[in-house]
């Protein structure tokens, strides 16, 4: 089964159906900087990823060691966290 790591900056409750079916068919883990606010059973893994903010710009320590433990990395781009941006270079 591959293992598929998703970055996002929050994990929605909305999204957790998706979540679950996409779970059903592979290794899933969400990468995300905050805490989930929901209680919910999920069958997929979750990982808090460490960061600091600067002037509204995210910066993730460790994010290519993260990344590199799984077959598959999505992200959705955002402009406020700049290390999503290199990754595409380093992988």
């Amino acid at each position: 089964m591959e293992k598929v790591l998703i970055l996002q900056e929050e994990i929605t409750r909305y999204r957790l159906p998706i979540f679950n079916l996409l779970a059903q068919k592979v290794d899933l883990t969400i990468g995300c900087l905050r805490e989930p606010v929901w209680n919910d059973d999920v069958s997929f893994k979750y990982i808090l990823l460490k960061s600091k903010q600067y002037k509204g710009v995210y910066y993730i320590s460790n994010l290519l060691n993260c990344c590199n433990n799984f077959d598959v990395v999505f992200y959705m781009p955002h402009l406020r966290i700049v290390g999503y941006f290199m990754l595409p270079f380093f992988r």
